[in-house]
Order: C-alpha cells, then sequence, then structure tokens
C-alpha cells in the first residue's frame, strides 16, 4: 500500500464524527485547516492500511494462498474491495459467486475478477468461500455451499456488533440477555453486554451471571444507571457506550 492521501473538507472548521464520538480516528483524521485554491478548508489524512485493517483484519489474509480458489460470495462494493484487495497483495486466484451479476455477461466481461452463478460454479476442491453478502444470507448461503463443496473453508467479511443492554443482569431476564450474548458471538458477531453498575434496592447483578460474561469472553461496559429514564441519563448512557464497543472479536 501507498503512503498517506490528503483530502481537503469544508471551508469551516467543523468537528468531526470521531470527535464528535469522542473516539480516537482509525484512518481518516483531521489535521487541522490549510490554504487551498485562495481559501482556508479542512485537511485530512487517510491512511489506506488502516483503512484495510479496520475492513479485513479479522480475516486470514496470508493464508488464503493456500486455497486452489477464493471465492467472494456477493458482488457488491465490500466485496470488490476485499477483490482489489487480495488482488494488489498478489492473491490470483480470487472469483466472485454472483447469482444476479453472473448471469449478465456485460458485467463479467467489464469486471477485473470472473464473476460466476452458484450454480455454474466449475470444480471448489480446497476452495475457500468469503460472505460479502448481507448477514441475514450467512446461514441459508453456507448450508448452500456445505451442501455441495462439504470441505470448504467458508469465512465472512463483515463481523456483525451487537450491543445487549439491560438493567441488570438479574435472574431469569438476566439470563436471556447472557445467552442472547453468547450466541452473538457464537455467529461470528462483536457481542457486548451493557448494565447499571450499582444496585439499587431489589435489583442488583447476579455474581453468576457477570462470572458467565467473563468466562465467555464477551465486552462489558458498566454504566450509571440504565435503570433511571430520565433524558440526560440516557444521554450520559449513550456517551459513555460510544467508543466502548471493540472493534475484533475476542
Amino acid at each position: 500500500m501507498k503512503g498517506p492521501t490528503f483530502f481537503m473538507g469544508l471551508r469551516e472548521n467543523l468537528p468531526s464524527e470521531y470527535e464528535l464520538k469522542q473516539v480516537a480516528p482509525t484512518y481518516l483524521k483531521k489535521v487541522g485547516m490549510e490554504k487551498f485554491h485562495g481559501e482556508y478548508r479542512e485537511k485530512f489524512v487517510f491512511n489506506s492500511r488502516k483503512f484495510f485493517e479496520s475492513l479485513f483484519s479479522h480475516l486470514p489474509i496470508q493464508n488464503l494462498k493456500q486455497y486452489t480458489k477464493v471465492c467472494i460470495f456477493g458482488y457488491n462494493e465490500r466485496g470488490i474491495i476485499l477483490g482489489k484487495y487480495l488482488a494488489n497483495l498478489g492473491h490470483n486466484n480470487i472469483k466472485f459467486v454472483d447469482n444476479y451479476f453472473g448471469q449478465n455477461k456485460n458485467y463479467s466481461e467489464s469486471s477485473d475478477f470472473e464473476i460466476s452463478t452458484f450454480d455454474d460454479l466449475d470444480s471448489c476442491m480446497n476452495s475457500c468461500f468469503i460472505l460479502a453478502m448481507s448477514s441475514h444470507h450467512w446461514n441459508s448461503t453456507t448450508e448452500q455451499i456445505l451442501l455441495k463443496y462439504p470441505d470448504s473453508e467458508i469465512l465472512k467479511i463483515d463481523r456483525s456488533k451487537i450491543l445487549h443492554l439491560t438493567t441488570y443482569l438479574q435472574g431469569g431476564a438476566g439470563k436471556v440477555v447472557l445467552d442472547l450474548a453468547k450466541r452473538s458471538k457464537a455467529k461470528g458477531g462483536v457481542a457486548t453486554v451493557g448494565f447499571t453498575k450499582k444496585s439499587v434496592k431489589g435489583y442488583c447483578n447476579y455474581p453468576k451471571h457477570i462470572d458467565a460474561l467473563k468466562k465467555a469472553q464477551i465486552n462489558q461496559i458498566e454504566l450509571p444507571t440504565t435503570f433511571d429514564r430520565k433524558p440526560s441519563k440516557i444521554i450520559g448512557n449513550c456517551q459513555i457506550t460510544t467508543g466502548k464497543i471493540p472493534r475484533k472479536s475476542s
């Protein structure tokens, strides 16, 4: 990857998204104001390496060369970005699978990659499929792949980030939240549970539920109160929660 790229923004010195959220910037950072064509504008630096890391660091990129074929399932924006990223790294075993675009020869001819429908795939022995479509298609697509190619490796381009927010991890309701978080993580997502830290009369967090979260390595966010419904308290919880959801699965 090349070095940083600079972008010029608005004439007004407005706070960036990460400044408003009070989190550290990842791949796009405002570095000040600079004169551009006779007027001062915001200046941003874009780090492509960090950009690709933020998208694909959970994928075993270097190990993909061991496969005879890497099939990216879903010819969409994220899938194309991944395909070009892999091609720039020297991967020449990339193919797209898309039941809509694969039927249209115009797309296949104009694309940098070969696009095929799933039914038209040739032998996929020693292959890896990377699911680039929306997560609600993951289960059905995984079943479809394993039925035809049972020995295939299946990866996901995206990691869903789910925040389970509750008042207290108490009793049966707390167990339900705990089980939901475990299932979220088991399906490849980044699961976080937020709850009120301090007990009040009649309400508390069960130690066994807290221990179960730690054992499952599920991220926890202790909040001043999710029990109080005042708007100021809700806004305060949102400000604390923002930026604390991890980017990677543990």
